[in-house]
């Protein structure tokens, strides 16, 4: 159940490293771990308070058997207080491309950590130590793992920070987060905002206008499409700038029914037709009832 709770959450953290938006994935993130320690928590409770109904399921009825089942169980069962934490970190690392750093830990996970550790606990001190060895193991390989992404931050000189390794803007990258909403007058309002915003930060005034311009222009049509689908809640668009030395990268987010932009069909000169010829680069996805939009523009 806790593997598919994480594995639901990828696609987002995937789209949103793709589009490098370091503030969504902190948070992304930071809600994910919440709710693996919550799940964490509450399957350690559920197994060491009611051992009994996993002998149900598996029908042991021996006594003897079922007193070292239940035994067994509840110790068994503190490995879901570290186990979640450094899952999440494993397919989290494959989203963000550190596939060896995500094989290590699957591989310590599996038998080349619990098989010598196993053996040496039973060795040791038993059957209690066999299956002391599965919380143990979990709560050494969550340390690692943690101990190691503070390594990696320190040595990164400053590329990467935190426990979730969130890597930083460049010094020279400017970047705008801003929520489009209301109407039509409202969007031009914020849309003005966003051109003055780039002439403070010295961009050319021509860039400022088209940057302006292809905000406003998406959050129309983002408007227009959730009145056509007949939306009575308030259309929030989400939306992010990053403006480095040569490209400015526009990425709008909405909830609502999937609309393709790119496919419409736009008369010559019309706003779409415009944004079209202005966009150096463009991509839609629709991805877990989100609309996601991306365009580049050469500056």
């Amino acid at each position: 159940m806790l593997a598919g709770v994480l594995q639901a959450f990828m696609p987002i953290l995937s789209m949103l490293h793709t589009q490098e938006d370091r503030t969504g994935i902190g948070l992304m993130m930071r809600r994910v771990m919440r709710l693996v320690t919550f799940f964490d928590i509450l399957f350690t409770i559920l197994f060491v308070a009611f051992p009994q109904g996993l002998l149900f399921l598996y029908e042991v009825q021996d006594p003897e058997t079922a007193a070292i089942t239940i035994t067994a169980i509840r110790i068994f069962s503190f490995m879901f207080l570290f186990r979640g934490a450094y899952l999440f970190f494993q397919q989290y690392f494959q989203v963000v491309g550190r596939k060896a750093y995500a094989v290590v830990i699957s591989l310590i996970d599996g038998f080349v950590g619990i098989c010598p550790l196993a053996y040496v606990m039973a060795m040791a001190f038993g059957l209690k130590g066999l299956w002391l060895s599965f919380p143990l193991l979990s709560a050494m390989l969550l340390t690692g793992v943690l101990i190691e992404n503070m390594l990696i931050a320190k040595r990164s000189g400053g590329k990467y920070r935190g426990l979730y390794l969130l890597e930083q803007a460049d010094m020279d990258e400017i970047v705008f987060e801003q929520t489009l909403c209301g109407d039509r007058d409202t969007i031009t309002e914020i849309s003005e905002e966003i051109r003055q915003n780039c002439l403070k930060h010295h961009i050319d005034e021509k860039k400022a206008n088209i940057i302006a311009l292809s905000c406003e222009e998406i959050g129309i049509y983002t408007e227009d499409q959730n009145v056509k689908q007949s939306r009575s809640e308030q259309l929030l668009i989400d939306l992010m700038i990053r403006i480095k030395k040569s490209e400015a990268v526009m990425i709008f987010r909405s909830e609502s029914l999937p609309f393709d932009w790119m496919k419409a069909a736009g008369e010559d000169y019309s706003n779409i037709w415009m944004l079209k010829k202005i966009a150096d680069k463009s991509e839609y996805d629709y991805v877990m009832g989100m609309n996601q939009t991306r365009i580049s523009i050469i500056i």
